[in-house]
């Protein structure tokens, strides 16, 4: 039976399982169960071993602009009139499938810019293909109150934005948001005193697969 569970590498460290597998009688193998457990937790193994497959083209956009140029309004209409103009220039190449743009592509929140996310979501139903844009999300409260998050929303060929939008996981300190300090306190000046922390992880499905 040692060979019997190669697929599954993580049975061998079931005691239950070892005691019907003859050769675990005849060897001392408390060193390398501790490696194959450090591997299955830190993802090594998975990395090794994992069956790689072609699956789609992704076009990865990356606009050159400076940090402080993001920040004015005028900045940010050029910004998205620039990714707009890459995605048509990659949609060029037929292979590809799918457009990325990168975190907080267009530094503002949607819902103050209607008008910023109609323009993607025309241009992926235009294109047939779907965008995945970085920006920034907030949901409001009954009292007023809200959460934000910097965000990746997928547009989808249809013209539709996926429902749920991924909210960044692990934010950068202090930039993203300051340690120990409660977001709230800074709830007088709007979408500052830090973002929110996502606490999901949607699974976009696409034509040619999931991610």
């Amino acid at each position: 039976f040692l060979g019997a569970y190669w697929r599954r590498p993580e049975i061998y460290l079931d005691p239950v399982a070892r005691r019907s597998m003859s050769s675990f009688a005849r060897i001392d193998a408390e060193d390398g169960l501790r490696r194959l457990a450090r591997d299955l937790d830190n993802g090594a193994w998975r990395e090794r071993t994992m069956v790689m497959r072609p699956a789609t083209t992704v076009a990865v956009l990356q606009p050159n602009v400076g940090f402080n140029e993001k920040r004015e309004e005028r900045e940010n209409i050029r910004l998205l009139n620039q990714l707009l103009d890459m995605t048509r220039r990659a949609r060029q190449d037929t292979s590809v499938r799918l457009v990325a743009w990168p975190e907080a592509a267009v530094p503002v929140y949607f819902v103050d810019h209607p008008g910023y996310a109609d323009s993607v979501a025309e241009l992926s139903r235009t294109l047939g293909i779907p965008i995945l844009a970085g920006g920034l999300d907030a949901v409001f409260k009954p009292d007023g109150s809200y959460d934000n998050w910097n965000a990746a929303f997928l547009f989808e060929p249809d013209g539709r934005v996926h429902q749920q939008p991924y909210h960044k996981l692990y934010l950068v300190p202090i930039v993203e948001r300051v340690p120990f300090v409660n977001p709230d306190w800074f709830g007088n000046v709007k979408y500052f005193g830090g973002f929110e922390k996502g606490d999901n992880l949607p699974v976009y499905r696409i034509a040619q697969g999931s991610f």
